[in-house]
């Protein structure tokens, strides 16, 4: 009966130690969106000024520094309008204003907000007539 007992108690401890290596489900991820997405500028004219902003959310459960790169495609050109880092703890979020501008004549621009090694998102934007 004791060596029951202790066996009993060997299993229950190695049952607990194996089910607090199992993760609780929640998978660390990077939010990256446009902020007030429906007023982002569709048609533009070149050399003018344009805004948007998107927001970069770290819930990937640790400090995270990210890289995020903003470029305009177009009539196979590109180019950088913005290449900087930000660092965020954990649950933080920081929301980041752009103002582009499309230095010459073109036919339709993709405007790209990437976060290096992670995900990009994109609008389109036609020259004005």
């Amino acid at each position: 009966m004791k060596y029951v007992l202790i066996g009993g108690v060997i299993i229950l401890a190695v049952f607990f130690i194996v089910l607090s290596k199992i993760p609780i489900g929640i998978e660390p991820l990077t939010e990256l969106y446009f902020n007030n997405h429906t007023n982002l500028p569709s048609t533009i004219e070149p050399s003018k000024a344009y805004s948007f902003s998107f927001t970069i959310n770290n819930l990937e459960y640790k400090n995270m520094t990210y890289n995020y790169v903003i470029i305009a495609e177009y009539d196979n050109k590109s180019t950088n309008i913005d290449n900087k880092y930000v660092a965020l703890v954990n649950n933080q979020s920081v929301s980041i204003p752009e103002t582009f501008l499309i230095p010459e004549n073109f036919t339709r621009a993709k405007i790209l907000v990437t976060i290096k090694g992670s995900q990009t998102i994109d609008f389109w934007v036609n020259q004005k007539n």
